[in-house]
């Protein structure tokens, strides 16, 4: 019985709506292109992590291969 008494009410009647659903819009809007910009920021802060690493690796690799080399010396 209640829904035929509302069914011709809308969100829409209201005179506040379209500054609600502005605001709402907006708002989403500024939280989307925020989460964007924290993701792009984090991205390059991996990245530029991510290139250390790999110097770090390369350093210790070279260091192996010298450690490596002379325990071949010492075993021959």
């Amino acid at each position: 019985m209640l829904h035929f008494l509302y069914m011709n009410f809308t969100l829409e009647q209201y005179k506040a709506f379209p500054y609600v659903a502005w605001t709402l819009f907006i708002g989403f809007a500024l939280f989307v292109g925020n989460l964007a910009m924290e993701l792009y920021t984090i991205t390059g802060e991996l990245a530029e992590s991510n290139v250390r690493i790999e110097q770090i690796s390369n350093e210790n690799a070279t260091r192996l291969d010298a450690v490596e080399t002379k325990l071949d010396t010492l075993v021959q």
